[in-house]
């Protein structure tokens, strides 16, 4: 786990942009990316170990663990952190938690009233300034026109189109 954690914690998700001002956000982190991905003592296996990357863990999992009860805790492991079994949680998003996680020091620490607290506050703030909440409501696609979010496509057929924004908080 440890090469491809190196690589996860390269570029903060943050930092990672689809717009052309990525270049001047990303510019600061090419050199610990180059190392993660190849340019490191690890020479061109790095390049390898990145491309897990875009798996998802249980790729990981299936290759390396044959315990079933260690199967099993990483699978609510995955769980916990994205809401998601293995087989539908980045292996990206696992090999930057897990990096994290193991530092020097690490503190977890969780909001009062737990993450249901998070929710409410944002669907408040959303509420607030006239924006609608689908909470509970299956999506089954985004729609898209000329390339930008323009509404969804919900589960029961229903089409809801956005005014201004379309927020999801999918994994990519």
């Amino acid at each position: 786990m440890a090469p491809i954690g190196e690589a996860a914690v390269a570029i903060p998700f943050a930092g990672m942009r689809a717009d052309y001002g990525a270049i001047l956000t990303m510019a600061k982190y090419i050199a610990p990316l180059v190392k993660a991905l190849g340019g490191g003592p690890k020479g061109a296996e790095g390049f390898e170990d990145a491309k897990l990357l875009r798996e998802y863990f249980s790729t990981l999992v299936d290759a390396h663990v044959t315990n079933q009860w260690l199967r099993d805790m990483l699978d609510l492991e995955c769980f916990v952190i994205s809401g998601l079994k293995a087989d539908q949680t980045s292996a990206a998003i696992m090999a930057f938690t897990f990096t994290e996680r193991h530092k020097k020091n690490c503190v977890y620490d969780y909001p009062i009233g737990g993450s249901q607290a998070i929710i409410d506050a944002l669907v408040r703030g959303v509420r607030k300034y006239g924006g609608k909440m689908a909470l509970a409501t299956p999506v089954a696609e985004i729609v898209m026109e000329g390339g930008r979010a323009v509404g969804m496509k919900l589960k029961n057929g229903r089409t809801v189109r956005a005014r201004r924004a379309v927020v999801s908080n999918a994994s990519v």
